[in-house]
């Protein structure tokens, strides 16, 4: 009720306030820092695995599913999507945001089963991890 009759006896003072704010807003505004480009690490993981004539069915079993299984190891993983064909695995697997992918990828590589000595792959299996 105060402020209604107080606007309604000085509406120039109103008019000048809304001015002043209006004035205040656009000057901060454009002092605000702004990049048009932010760099921005997108959180996936690339794993792609070649073994040169095997079968879908084969690299399924031998190769797909090990690594799939060493990636879930990883902290913070949230999606792991596969793709197997002949000769050739790619595996996309995503991370919460807010973490380095580089370093997990680090962490993850040594437990790769295709890069222990009793991986039947591993004399035919070439795995590839990229951020």
């Amino acid at each position: 009720m105060f402020l209604t009759r107080g606007a309604i006896r000085n509406p120039i003072m109103v008019l000048m306030t809304c001015l002043a704010v209006t004035v205040l807003s656009q000057i901060a505004l454009t002092r605000l820092p702004r990049d048009l480009f932010p760099k921005i690490t997108i959180p996936i993981i690339l794993v792609s695995a070649t073994y040169p004539g095997a079968s879908p069915e084969a690299m399924e079993k031998t190769v797909t599913y090990p690594l799939e299984q060493a990636v879930t190891r990883v902290a913070g993983v949230t999606q792991i999507l596969s793709t197997t064909r002949q000769g050739l695995t790619n595996i996309q697997v995503r991370f919460n945001w807010g973490g380095q992918p580089g370093h997990r990828r680090d962490r993850g590589h040594p437990k790769y089963p295709a890069h222990s000595p009793k991986s039947p792959a591993r004399r035919h299996a070439t795995v590839r991890a990229e951020v």
